[in-house]
């Protein structure tokens, strides 16, 4: 996904600080310029909170957004080829309806 264009949707450039999209994160990955997974997590989590910032709460896009802030990425990618896909499964989605206090909480 790209960045949505400057000339339909102005007001996105001055209400989010950091522009990134999808097809950012992807060139980047694509040139080796991440120097770590965490580097590519912040981009991604930076990604997700614009769409969460941007568009209007429990539209789709803001939804769609709040998941993917809250979901262990690797589970996304490879939900059962990876060694902690089993933890993963066993993680607990909590929202406590404030927005920005959602978070993950792993099952005793």
């Amino acid at each position: 996904m790209r960045l949505p264009s400057k000339r339909h949707y102005p007001d996105y450039y001055g209400i989010i600080q950091q522009p990134i999209c999808l097809d950012d994160i992807k060139q980047k990955i694509d040139d080796g310029l991440y120097n770590s997974l965490d580097d590519t997590r912040q981009d991604f989590d930076l990604c997700f909170s614009n769409a969460k910032k941007y568009n209007q709460k429990n539209s789709q896009i803001w939804l769609d957004a709040k998941f993917l802030l809250v979901r262990p990425l690797f589970a996304l990618c490879c939900p059962d080829c990876s060694p902690l896909a089993e933890i993963c499964k066993q993680g607990v989605y909590e929202d406590d309806g404030k927005e920005g206090q959602e978070e993950w909480r792993w099952r005793r």
